[in-house]
């Protein structure tokens, strides 16, 4: 976490540095790694402050890509925070701008909407599409992602083959990653439905 917190406070210097020399542009691509950065930090609500001005400002200059990057990160700390029309809304947003890359994350995000309003059948079908986008993108991080939830929200609906197949997929690209927590997270899960 020291290090995240290094690269947030370089990122708010040039970010300030590309304010006072006028280069907005610059400015608002930096803010958006900061709201990533934020994210992934745990920081929800630094991200909502730091990524709305930047989607809005990527939306007035008509720069999709920036604009579908900057609002999937506003669309899950949106989630995060407990906004979930904001997160719907801007999730949907993302599917508009067609940005490839930044589909899995709209449809992850819209999982999350729907899990948290208990229609399991639709968070399914998001996280599904997810994956599937994820895995076309080459996106493993993502995917594996995609995999564990789509994975749990199966077996709460009582597939226990399905749910557990996509658990083991999530190991494996979890591991394959390098990422041994997030193997040991989604391990416990699968003890879980053992049980």
């Amino acid at each position: 976490m020291a290090q995240l917190e290094k690269a947030l406070h370089h990122g708010e210097e040039a970010s300030r540095f590309f304010a006072r020399i006028g280069d907005r542009l610059s400015q608002e691509k930096m803010n958006s790694s900061i709201a990533a950065h934020y994210f992934q930090a745990g920081r929800f609500a630094d991200a909502v402050r730091v990524a709305e001005p930047t989607v809005a400002f990527f939306e007035e200059a008509r720069i999709p890509y920036w604009t579908a990057v900057t609002a999937s990160t506003l669309a899950e700390a949106y989630y995060e925070t407990g906004k979930l029309a904001a997160a719907t809304t801007t999730a949907y947003k993302v599917l508009r701008l067609e940005e490839t890359h930044t589909q899995p994350y709209a449809y992850y995000t819209l999982g999350l909407v729907a899990r948290a309003e208990e229609d399991l059948d639709a968070a399914a079908a998001h996280f599904q599409r997810s994956q599937q986008h994820a895995q076309e993108n080459g996106d493993r991080y993502m995917e594996a992602y995609a995999w564990r939830i789509w994975g749990e929200v199966l077996l709460a609906q009582g597939e226990q083959v399905a749910g557990g197949a996509a658990l083991e997929t999530a190991v494996q690209l979890f591991s394959t990653l390098g990422m041994e927590q997030e193997v040991a997270a989604t391990r416990r899960l699968q003890e879980k439905s053992e049980d």
